[in-house]
């Protein structure tokens, strides 16, 4: 390839259009890089929008098909897409794109096929973070070589991660509580209100749910985006940049309805971020995560408290010192480890 070459991806599903151009280095062909133009048509989710309400089984597996076929072609010309042992951003930052598009591609399409499958509607509200955890399954394995112990999934002590796990749900548990003081002194809240969310809610579902949420985002969010940046150095850029990308996803919740819920959340996403870093694996903040949620869906209402959130959220970093003392005493050592 020497000149500019647009490629149709058809199938009978959908179609894809997009330009292929090649990277000159010192007179060199270097690689490749990819643009979907605008209007190029087709059911390509590069290129329009989906309408939810009316989607149907083609437009989901079409949007399935397509984003195992810009799999395929990242896979490719991964050597360009993203840099295998150097710390440019750019590069990175391209690498975390094709990882959210990965995310969005398999959540969305998990979403809709599990409305035209039998029994698939008893799932659906699980769809989307199934399709992150399949993602971080697609992008650790056979894109990053990322390994179980990179990811936060496998501590050097199973004792040391139980416990974690169950100081982040304390911490979660008496940040809830102490958001719930701020909002009553905000006058947002009513203190016998307090406990009245529980009633005619599913208790268990309601755990399972905030289980497979706070476990899925954890993985997507800490563990392989912040894991794939601190591999090459740049964690703190890393931890930015995925807690940018949390606080961002919860923006569309109809919930979140000013700035400062979304500097909240980009709060949260920073400490999770740096928790990870501390503690070397995920289970702390995938303990707080659950209980936060759980803890929230039961005692809150489901608006307001944003300034309570923000406040106790940056109030969480101070957790943050006892972990690092621990963890300048002797950082469990990062190994190969195993391979997902």
């Amino acid at each position: 390839l020497t000149t500019n070459q647009k490629v149709r991806s058809s199938n009978l599903l959908g179609r894809a259009t997009f330009v292929l151009s090649p990277v000159w280095r010192n007179g060199r062909r270097d690689g490749l890089k990819i643009r979907f133009p605008q209007g190029s048509g087709g059911s390509s989710p590069f290129t329009g929008t989906i309408n939810m309400e009316a989607a149907d089984y083609r437009t989901g597996s079409s949007l399935v098909v397509q984003g195992c076929f810009l799999f395929l072609f990242l896979k490719v010309n991964e050597g360009t897409l993203m840099i295998r042992e150097g710390k440019t951003f750019g590069p990175l930052l391209l690498a975390t794109l094709r990882t959210v598009v990965i995310a969005a591609a398999a959540a969305v399409g998990c979403a809709l096929l599990m409305q035209v499958f039998p029994g698939g509607k008893a799932l659906s509200g699980y769809a989307v973070f199934i399709g992150m955890m399949l993602a971080v399954w697609i992008g650790a394995r056979f894109l990053d070589r990322m390994t179980l112990r990179e990811l936060g999934l496998a501590p050097a002590s199973w004792s040391r991660a139980i416990r974690l796990f169950l100081g982040g749900g304390l911490l979660a548990l008496a940040s809830t509580l102490l958001m719930a003081a701020g909002m009553i002194f905000a006058g947002e809240l009513e203190a016998e209100q307090m406990g009245g969310y529980m009633a005619g809610k599913d208790l268990p579902g309601l755990l399972t749910l905030c289980v497979v949420v706070g476990l899925a985002e954890e993985l997507l969010f800490r563990g392989h985006l912040v894991g794939f940046w601190r591999r090459r150095g740049m964690t703190h850029a890393g931890i930015a940049v995925s807690a940018l990308l949390f606080s961002a996803m919860h923006a569309v919740n109809p919930d979140y309805d000013s700035w400062l819920a979304f500097a909240a959340a980009f709060a949260i996403g920073l400490f999770y971020g740096y928790i990870y870093d501390a503690t070397g694996n995920l289970w702390m903040p995938i303990g707080h995560h659950i209980v936060w949620n759980f803890t929230q869906a039961l005692l809150l209402p489901p608006q307001g408290g944003e300034l309570a959130a923000l406040i106790v959220a940056a109030a969480n970093f101070l957790a943050l010192l006892p972990l690092k003392r621990a963890a300048a005493r002797g950082r469990p050592h990062r190994s190969e480890g195993k391979t997902m």
